[in-house]
């Protein structure tokens, strides 16, 4: 199973991002298909990095990104193409956390850096642990192979973060089916981002 974390609060990003290095390794174990993270900052933005090696988590030195990709793309038919192995989302602001999910992947499907969490749609992210034995029939996987990308959408798609109604959230949820313990940044009908976690 996928590990998952989640802080909110946070007072102290120092603190916050040694306790992310501290806790990685052991969630870590038995979970080598990917690490990311997405965090909310003191000026209501949402920023993601995320590593297909949990090995190079919070490190950018010695990883492939999208610009690298690009850069190396005409000497492709001489080197290979170079696989992404890191990506990330928004302004990274590492000094400025207010509110972090964290994720470490055990794959039960393709074990591709698209698969790799958290998984981001407009302003909305997502972690995920479990499985939805229905996210295919959904047909709303954009970007991945992954169960939990299938989940996102559907949660995008029906505006669940817009309204505090419970039976908006149970209307999402009674559409899925399986097992599962979401954590999600989004919007609200404010604007402002909330933490919301589902299981």
């Amino acid at each position: 199973m996928c590990k998952v974390m989640v802080m909110t609060g946070i007072k102290e990003s120092a603190l916050a991002l040694d306790f992310m290095k501290e806790v990685a390794p052991n969630m870590s174990i038995g979970n080598t298909d990917g690490i990311g993270y997405s965090a909310i900052n003191s000026k209501n933005e949402l920023f993601m990095e995320k590593w297909h090696n949990n090995k190079h988590f919070l490190n950018t030195d010695d990883v492939v990104d999208q610009a690298t990709v690009e850069a190396l793309k005409p000497f492709e038919n001489r080197i290979g193409k170079l696989p992404l192995n890191y990506t990330n989302f928004g302004t990274v602001t590492r000094d400025d956390l207010r509110t972090v999910t964290m994720h470490t992947r055990y794959a039960t499907c393709g074990k591709t850096f698209e698969n790799t969490h958290p998984f981001i749609e407009g302003d909305t992210s997502l972690i995920h642990n479990g499985v939805i034995s229905n996210a295919y029939a959904l047909g709303l996987n954009k970007n991945s192979t992954c169960d939990s990308e299938n989940a996102l959408q559907l949660y995008v798609k029906e505006k669940t973060a817009l309204t505090k109604s419970p039976e908006l959230l149970q209307n999402y949820l009674d559409q899925l089916k399986g097992y599962w313990a979401f954590a999600f940044l989004a919007k609200n009908n404010k604007g402002i981002y909330q933490l919301s976690v589902v299981s």
